[in-house]
């Protein structure tokens, strides 16, 4: 199964930009991932095409399962 954290942000131009963390760790919690969203607000750490960011929309833990086909 593969696991990934996705962030979401909202830039100054009004674009939402996604940050994706593969493989994150299993007992992460919604405060302590609100916590590293403001701190990548704080910084500015990252640069986008859309926009600098300016606040935080969402986060989710996708989990994809695969399972192979026998043919």
């Amino acid at each position: 199964m593969k696991r990934e954290l996705e962030l979401f942000f909202l830039t100054d131009m009004n674009k939402k930009v996604k940050i994706t963390i593969p493989e994150p760790k299993a007992d992460l919690t919604p405060s302590a991932v609100g916590a590293v969203m403001d701190l990548i607000l704080q910084k500015s750490v990252f640069g986008f095409i859309q926009g600098r960011l300016v606040s935080k929309v969402k986060a989710r833990i996708v989990q994809t399962e695969t399972s192979e086909l026998a043919i």
